[in-house]
């Protein structure tokens, strides 16, 4: 698909047409979706068209989420239209 072309080819400073929502995430080490034995990563994301930055109200990670149904914690994407 084409996101995951974007997420495989991806190049810092590059002309994509998506943008991904985790750059919200405030400080950045509350970047991470996934934990395993304090080793944190990324492995869930929400791409977004260029064209809707401005729409973005905010993005969190449920970090404080207790164990359910997955072990990744959930990304969360507030939009304004």
């Amino acid at each position: 698909s084409q996101a995951l072309k974007k997420m495989k080819d991806y190049v810092p400073g590059g002309d994509d047409e998506l943008v991904n929502s985790l750059k919200w995430v405030e400080p950045m080490e509350k970047r991470y979706t996934y934990d395993y034995k304090g080793s944190k990563t990324v492995l869930d994301h929400i791409l977004l068209p260029l064209g809707w930055q401005d729409r973005v109200s905010g993005v969190t990670i449920d970090h404080d989420r207790p164990d359910g149904a997955s072990d990744h914690w959930p990304v969360i994407l507030d939009l304004s239209w």
